[in-house]
């Protein structure tokens, strides 16, 4: 296990949050561990697939930039 105290004192949050993990995870049962880890599961996919929305929607402002751009300069 990681010592909070051996971390940087301006990781404080970093430090924060490895002594909160360990204790829960000391406090916690397996099954509360599992339905933990699928849900940060559930989590991480969500982020995924929000962060690729994102991204389609920022490549569709782009394309609708350029053509509106593209009409300007041909004079349509």
């Amino acid at each position: 296990m990681v010592d909070p105290e051996m971390l940087p004192r301006s990781s404080c949050y970093i430090a924060g949050v490895v002594r909160e993990a360990q204790t829960h995870f000391q406090r916690s049962t397996t099954k509360d561990g599992v339905w933990r880890m699928a849900y940060g599961i559930w989590r991480m996919g969500y982020g995924v697939w929000d962060m690729a929305y994102g991204i389609w929607r920022l490549a569709s402002g782009v394309w609708r930039l350029a053509s509106g751009v593209w009409r300007l300069a041909s004079g349509v």
